[in-house]
């Protein structure tokens, strides 16, 4: 049996509503105009606790680095694969789809 992708408008729909793109996108928007990040393009472990509290979730006040807390990781992987984060010389910044969201063409978003 062939299975066909789903139309964009469904795909488009369900991103919108997705939990994580949300969570990737109030990280985003935390981040700001710029944020330093680890040679490994996480957040620095004294930025954990701001970051979770942006999310709503809580995470220790000291962590070995960021990629550990799982509830602020998974967004920040998004944030940076969906460009609304870039990271640019050990820099988190605004990627070029953050000002754009929710965009309203349905084959865009299901192309993230």
């Amino acid at each position: 049996m062939v299975s066909l992708p789903a139309p964009a408008i469904e795909v488009a729909a369900a991103v919108r509503e997705c939990a994580a793109f949300h969570a990737a996108h109030r990280l985003a928007i935390w981040v700001g105009e710029g944020r330093r990040v680890t040679p490994r393009h996480v957040l620095r472990p004294a930025d954990v606790p701001a970051a979770a509290r942006a999310l709503g979730i809580e995470a220790p006040t000291r962590v070995r680095t960021a990629a550990d807390v799982v509830g602020l990781h998974r967004p920040w992987r998004i944030a940076v694969a969906v460009g609304f984060l870039d990271i640019v010389d050990n820099h988190a910044q605004p990627g070029p789809t953050l000002g754009g969201w929710p965009d309203p063409d349905d084959e865009a978003v299901r192309e993230l």
